[in-house]
């Protein structure tokens, strides 16, 4: 819900309340990939991190356990403003290392680790009371979304625009809103000036393989060509050897057809020899 209202913070996508496993329900956010932030950004973000905690006191003037993880985040993302970016102006424009091993000594004075803590706690404070002032002004929007959530378990996006109508802000809710400064579709993804010939050499033999590639390509397209005919030709050869081994299984029986009448032959001969032997013995 704060995060609707919030410039620089990431816009819900779905909540429900339907446990899954030890969780008790999820939220889903518009993702955005980011690498440098502002401080007015890190500022939002840490507003809509404490929004959990600010909606339970107002509603039930008390707090839980439950925004522990949204509170582990805030305190570091104040400790990483404060060490790390330097962008406390009490603590100036250094950075240290957020978390130092065992036995290892910290590398600015015991004064500057009571300034950091002052000015983390400074932070957080400020961004909760923001996230308390702009629920407090929404109160009756945040009720609305509670009761639909409730009946229905799951909220969409498209429940956020009809409660709260559409956010203040210009999103990306498109493909070409996302890859938009990435180097994707038509954008120009030359290099500058300065970087353009690092690779020359590399270039260079590009260039080359190309001009000879260009070359084979016009040889292909005639050889295509030729081997269709080629192709052509070869059916009727086929059909012509088929029909000459299928001549030669005739001619085959003829030839072995004088061998049978030799054998044929030579079975009579036997015959009539064991015939006259008894004859002439009598």
């Amino acid at each position: 819900m704060s995060g609707w209202f919030l410039q620089f913070a990431n816009p819900l996508l779905k909540v429900s309340i339907i446990p899954r496993g030890k969780g008790l329900g999820y939220a889903l956010y518009q993702p955005e990939e980011k690498y440098l932030y502002t401080k007015a950004a890190l500022a939002d973000i840490m507003c809509m991190g404490l929004g959990g905690r600010a909606a339970e006191l107002i509603f039930f003037g008390d707090f839980s356990t439950g925004a522990q993880d949204d509170l582990a985040k805030v305190t570091e993302s104040a400790y990483s403003q404060v060490l790390r970016y330097g962008m406390s102006e009490a603590v100036g424009h250094v950075s240290f290392p957020l978390h130092g091993g065992m036995g290892e000594a910290k590398p600015y004075s015991e004064q500057t680790g009571a300034l950091v803590d002052r000015e983390v706690r400074e932070y957080i404070g400020q961004s909760m009371e923001r996230a308390m002032a702009l629920l407090q002004e929404k109160k009756g929007l945040v009720a609305v979304l509670a009761e639909r959530l409730l009946v229905q378990e799951v909220l969409e996006r498209e429940d956020m625009l009809e409660v709260l109508g559409p956010r203040p802000w210009a999103e990306k809710t498109s493909y070409d809103d996302f890859v938009a400064g990435t180097g994707s579709r038509e954008e120009d993804n030359s290099l500058p000036l300065g970087l353009q010939d690092w690779n020359k050499e590399g270039q260079e033999v590009q260039e080359a393989v190309k001009e000879v590639k260009e070359p084979l390509k016009e040889v292909k397209e005639p050889l295509k060509e030729v081997k269709e005919p080629v192709k052509e030709v070869k059916e009727p050869v086929k059909e012509v050897k088929e029909l000459v081994e299928g001549e030669q299984e005739p001619a085959k029986e003829v030839q072995e057809a004088p061998q049978e009448v030799h054998n044929a032959q030579h079975v009579i001969q036997e015959l009539l020899k064991e015939v006259k032997e008894p004859v002439l013995a009598a």
